[in-house]
C-alpha cells in the first residue's frame, strides 16, 4: 500500500503499468544492444581466425608448390 501526502500523486493502476512498461522496455532495450554487441564481437573474432586460418592453408599450399623451384633457384645461385 502506497500512502501519498498529495493524492494528486496517488499511484494509480493503470499509472502503475505504463511505468512497469516503460521500465521493462527499458531493461529490454538495453539487454538487446548488450547481446548485440556480444554477438558483433563473436563474429569479427571468428572473422578474423577465419582470415587467419585462410592465409595459413594458402600459404602452405603455395609454399608446397613453389618452395621446390625456389630451393632449385637459391642453390644454382652464386653466393
Amino acid at each position: 500500500m502506497v500512502v501519498a501526502l498529495d493524492p494528486r500523486h496517488e499511484e494509480t493502476s493503470d499509472r502503475l503499468a505504463r511505468r512497469a512498461l516503460f521500465g521493462f522496455a527499458l531493461t529490454f532495450v538495453g539487454s538487446r544492444a548488450i547481446v548485440f554487441l556480444i554477438w558483433g564481437f563473436l563474429v569479427l573474432a571468428l572473422a578474423v581466425v577465419g582470415f587467419g586460418a585462410v592465409i595459413l592453408i594458402s600459404g602452405n599450399h603455395i609454399g608446397h608448390l613453389v618452395g621446390p623451384r625456389l630451393r632449385e633457384l637459391e642453390l644454382n645461385s652464386s653466393p
